[in-house]
């Protein structure tokens, strides 16, 4: 039991307007998150590898990356996983024993059995929705810069789509998509293996101030039978390349804003965030953008003198 929980709920863990709050995980990266989110940081590889069950090939080939993991959710995911890196048993937690009793009389153990994920899917779905876990997200992010990487396709990856105009970057989105989906032959599914499909509703390269970036946003299906809405976004950031995908639970209709909102400041300067905090609309609730340009200063975003002027602004 303990390993067919532990399965469905972290090794598928690879994801209405709130009140926001600017998040810093580093130097490189911010992230703007519903203020219920936190941030936890994993400290060593066994509790990464730990927590996200089959990954562990996964960080042996991205070694060379020096990668650090971070996960943002709410405050009582996190505390789940806490307990979960400190060494608690999955069966232990007492958020799950309802759903260990139903399915021990259900003799549900066959991760193979499309019945079996459907239900645990439902049962899960409702823990969410009761504990108010809407979406949560993984970033990784790469200490070692690009130039710095032994992978030569990795790094010409990179070196490649950094080059390319607006025009060579869609016809290489389309090259791509089309390698990933013809296996299934439709133009949309990605088939991981025989049991996880990624059926894309977006896959575009793009380009911003002078940033490649790839967003996708997919179901995730395990045996058809349990399907997770989910978004990515793989770039670099000073030459430090970034992968944050989201995984959505509950109230998932508005994931995909929810997660552009989240991934904005990633693709802002200091200069554009105070052009667009000095230009908002006059017609806009001041109290609403004083707060957010507090925040962008509190976590370093703005310098104190960039906030003085954008503050001045948007008073006058």
């Amino acid at each position: 039991m303990k390993k067919l929980l532990g399965i469905v709920v972290l090794g598928l863990l690879w994801c209405n307007t709130l009140p926001a709050k600017i998040i810093k995980l580093n130097q490189e990266i911010f992230l703007d998150v519903p203020e219920t989110h936190n941030l936890m940081k994993f400290d060593d590889d066994e509790s990464s590898e730990n927590l996200l069950y089959g990954a562990g090939e996964l960080f042996n080939s991205l070694d060379e990356l020096e990668l650090d993991l971070f996960l943002t959710g709410p405050s009582n995911l996190l505390d789940i996983i806490k307990a979960v890196v400190d060494g608690t048993e999955f069966e232990d937690l007492e958020i799950f024993q309802t759903l260990i009793k139903e399915a021990e009389k259900k003799d549900f153990y066959d991760l193979g059995d499309q019945r079996t994920i459907k239900w645990f899917g439902k049962e899960l779905k409702k823990i969410a929705k009761k504990e108010k876990i809407d979406f949560y997200t993984y970033i990784f992010y790469a200490n070692k810069k690009i130039d710095g990487i032994d992978d030569i396709e990795l790094r010409e990856f990179f070196d490649l789509h950094k080059n390319m105009d607006k025009s060579d970057l869609s016809k290489a989105t389309k090259e791509y998509k089309k390698y990933l989906t013809q296996w299934a032959g439709d133009g949309k599914t990605f088939l991981l293996n025989e049991e996880v499909s990624l059926v894309l509703k977006k896959f575009k390269l793009s380009k911003i101030n002078n940033q490649v970036f790839l967003r996708s946003d997919f179901t995730m299906s395990y045996l058809h039978a349990m399907n997770i809405p989910m978004n990515l976004l793989i770039s670099a950031k000073n030459d430090h390349v970034i992968l944050i995908v989201s995984e959505c639970w509950v109230n998932c209709s508005k994931q995909t804003s929810k997660f552009e909102k989240m991934i904005k400041p990633i693709f802002s300067n200091n200069v554009q965030i105070q052009k667009t905090t000095s230009s908002t609309s006059n017609n806009d609730d001041l109290t609403e953008k004083l707060k957010t340009l507090n925040e962008l200063y509190k976590s370093g975003v703005l310098t104190k003198d960039e906030f003085t002027k954008a503050k001045k602004k948007l008073l006058n």
